[in-house]
C-alpha cells in the first residue's frame, strides 16, 4: 500500500474513523497498527487525518452522515456551520509585533480582531479538499499501471480480448482494464505474498498492491501476515482480510457470498458501506445485490478452488486426500491406478499388483523377504518410503529421516504382494471390512498384508495442498474374505506412527474385530507411517508363519484438511 495508489485514502480513512470513535474491533485494529507500523505513506496520511479530525471534532462540527448523504461536506453541514456562524464567540487575535521601521510610530492600544471559527473551519474544509482533489488526481495516474501480481500457474485458462498469450510468469498491473477468464482456473501471486485462485468465469480488475475488483466470478485468497489487510471489492460489498483464508463469490445479478474458511475478515456491505460487520471462521454471509441485506448462509468448505497444479493436472477444493490414491501413484484426489502396487522389498510402484483382480493365480514376486532395509520411493514425492517390518534384530528404520521404532514384534519377516490399491476385488474376492466393501469409487482401500509398512511425507503434502492437515483418518480390519490357506487363523496389529512415535496401535485383530482411526496431526508433524504386523501364531504346517491369511486393509485411509 501506498500514496500512489487510488484505494489508500479508502481504506486508511475508514480504519481511522473506526478507530477514533471507538467502534473498531481488536482485528482491524491490529491490521491498522500493522500499517502504521510498516508503512510510511500511511504514516504520513495518519498525521495529517488525526489534525483535520481533532480540529474539526474540537469545534463540533462533524456529524453521523445518513443514508441519504451522498457526499460531504452536505447541506446539514452547512445550515449547522451558519447558525454556528451566528451564535460563535469572537476570537481573541494578537497583534503582530512592529517592524523595524515603524518602531517610533505611536502605539495604539491592543486591538481584538473578530475572526468567526466557522472562517477557520471553512479553511480547514477548503484546503482539506483542495489536497484531496489535486492529491487523488495525481496519485490516481501514478498509480496505474504499476505491477504487484504474477500470474504463477493456470489450467485450461482461456483469456478474452489479450493482445498477446497470458502465460505463467505474466505481470499484472493496476490500472483500468479488465481481465476476464472466460473459463479454466488462474492462480496470482501478489508480491506481497497473498495467494488468490480466481475459477472462470471471472471479471476482475487488479486495483492495488492488495485489493482485486471482482465484478463477477468466484476467487479464493490466502493471506498471510505480511499481506494482512487484503481486500476484495464486488459491486456491493467490500472483503477486508483480517488474516484469513475466505472465498467470495460474486453474482453477475449483482449479490456477494462470502465464505471464511479460516481466520477473520472484514465486510462492508452496501454501494455506501453502512453494514460494517466481521465474519469469523466457518461462518459466511450473502449480500443481496438490490438492497444490500445481509443474511447467513451455510460455509461451504469445499465451493471454491482454493489450489490448482498444472503439472499434476490437478484442482483441489479443500477436500480429504486419500492416500491409498497417493499408494496408486496419484495425487490423493482420484488419480491413481487401481490395481497397482509397491514393492516393500525395493520401493519401486508397479502398475500390475502381484495380486491380480479376477484371477486366482498370484504373480511371480508375490512371496517377500525382508532384507531389514527402508527403501525411498521414488516414483512419487508424497511417499518417504516402504519396508518389511521385523523386530528380531532391533530398532526398525521407518523414515528417510532416520526416525527408528523398537516396539514391532519379530514377525516372520515374510510379506506378501506389497502395498496394493486394490481395484474392487483381489483373487476375485472383494474387500470387505464388516460387510462394507472398499477398492470402489468413493472408498478407497490399501491392502497391506502383514507383515508391510509405508511412510508418507507430509512435509511435501503440504507444500502441494496448502490447507492445514487436522488429522489422519481411516478404517482398519482383515477382509471378510481371504483364501483360508492350510487352515492358519488370521491375526495381525495395526500401527500408525508420526515421527517414528505410536499414535496408534491394535493387537491381535482378527476377522470383524477392526474399527475406525483418527490420529490428530500438527503442522510440526513431518512422517505419517503405516503399518501392519503379524499378529498371532500360526499354523505349524506351515512353519508357523503367522502373516498367513493375514488380509491387512486399511479402508478410506485420508487425510483431514481444515
Amino acid at each position: 500500500m501506498n500514496k500512489k495508489e487510488p484505494q489508500f485514502v479508502e481504506q486508511l480513512t475508514g480504519l481511522f474513523v473506526l478507530s477514533l470513535e471507538g467502534t473498531i474491533s481488536p482485528e482491524q485494529f491490529e491490521v491498522l497498527t500493522n500499517l502504521l507500523k510498516t508503512n510510511k505513506a500511511a504514516r504520513e496520511y495518519y498525521y495529517d487525518f488525526i489534525a483535520s479530525y481533532v480540529g474539526m471534532n474540537h469545534l463540533g462540527i462533524l456529524s453521523e452522515r445518513t443514508s441519504a448523504e451522498d457526499s460531504w461536506p452536505n447541506p446539514q453541514l452547512w445550515n449547522e456551520l451558519l447558525s454556528f456562524e451566528r451564535s460563535a464567540p469572537a476570537l481573541e487575535i494578537p497583534s503582530c509585533p512592529p517592524l523595524v521601521e515603524e518602531a517610533e510610530k505611536p502605539r495604539r492600544g491592543p486591538h481584538a480582531s473578530r475572526v468567526n471559527k466557522v472562517s477557520l473551519v471553512s479553511l480547514l474544509v477548503s484546503a482539506a479538499a483542495l489536497v484531496f482533489v489535486i492529491a487523488y488526481g495525481f496519485l490516481t495516474s501514478l498509480g496505474r499501471g504499476v505491477e504487484v501480481a504474477t500470474l504463477s500457474d493456470s489450467i485450461n485458462a482461456k483469456w478474452a480480448d489479450r493482445v498477446s498469450p497470458v502465460e505463467k510468469g505474466t505481470r499484472l498491473a493496476t490500472g483500468d482494464d479488465q481481465w476476464l477468464l472466460r473459463e479454466g482456473y488462474a492462480e496470482l501471486m501478489f508480491d506481497n505474498q497473498a495467494k488468490v485462485v480466481l475459477e472462470g468465469p471471472a471479471e476482475f480488475q487488479i486495483l492495488a498492491s492488495d485489493r482485486i475488483g471482482l465484478q463477477y466470478g468466484k476467487v479464493y485468497v490466502r493471506a498471510p501476515g505480511e499481506a494482512a489487510g487484503f481486500s476484495i471489492y464486488t459491486p456491493d460489498a467490500k472483503i477486508i482480510d483480517l488474516g484469513t483464508e475466505f472465498g467470495v463469490q460474486a453474482d453477475i445479478g449483482g449479490s456477494t457470498q462470502v465464505h471464511v474458511l479460516k481466520g477473520k475478515t472484514m465486510l462492508l456491505a452496501g454501494r455506501s458501506g453502512r453494514v460494517n460487520l466481521e465474519i469469523s471462521q466457518g461462518h459466511a454471509k450473502k449480500i443481496a445485490g438490490r438492497t444490500g441485506e445481509v443474511s447467513d448462509i451455510e460455509c461451504q468448505s469445499d465451493y471454491f478452488v482454493r489450489a490448482i497444479n498444472s503439472k499434476s493436472k490437478w484442482v483441489w477444493r479443500g477436500q480429504n486426500l486419500c492416500l491409498a490414491d497417493i499408494a496408486g501413484g496419484g495425487n490423493g484426489l482420484g488419480t491413481g491406478l487401481h490395481g497397482s502396487c509397491i514393492d516393500t522389498t525395493t520401493g519401486r510402484w508397479k502398475a500390475d499388483s502381484y495380486l491380480p483382480t479376477d484371477s486366482t493365480t498370484i504373480r511371480p514376486g508375490t512371496h517377500m523377504v525382508s532384507d531389514h532395509q527402508y527403501h525411498p520411493v521414488r516414483d512419487n514425492p508424497f511417499i518417504d518410503g516402504v519396508f518389511i517390518p521385523d523386530g528380531e534384530f532391533g530398532p526398525v528404520q521407518v523414515t528417510s529421516r532416520g526416525h527408528l521404532f523398537r516396539d514391532f514384534p519379530d514377525t516372520s519377516s515374510l510379506g506378501w504382494g506389497g502395498i496394493i490399491y486394490p481395484d474392487q476385488t483381489l483373487l476375485t474376492r472383494p474387500i470387505r471390512l464388516n460387510k462394507v466393501q472398499y477398492g470402489i469409487p468413493g472408498k478407497g482401500a490399501l491392502f497391506m498384508h502383514g507383515n508391510a509398512g509405508i511412510t508418507f511425507d507430509l512435509e511435501k503434502i503440504r507444500a502441494a495442498y496448502p490447507g492445514m492437515i487436522r488429522e489422519f483418518r481411516a478404517v482398519y480390519g482383515i477382509a471378510d474374505e481371504y483364501l483360508d490357506g492350510g487352515g492358519c487363523p488370521a491375526y495381525a496389529d495395526f500401527w500408525v506412527l508420526v515421527d517414528g512415535q505410536v499414535r496408534f496401535v491394535r493387537k491381535g485383530v482378527q476377522v470383524r474385530q477392526g474399527g475406525t482411526i483418527s490420529v490428530p496431526l500438527s503442522n510440526q508433524d513431518r512422517f505419517l507411517t503405516l503399518v501392519t504386523t503379524d499378529g498371532g501364531k500360526g499354523s505349524p504346517e506351515y512353519d508357523n508363519r503367522t502373516s498367513f491369511n493375514d488380509w491387512s486393509v486399511f479402508g478410506e485411509p485420508c487425510l483431514v484438511f481444515e
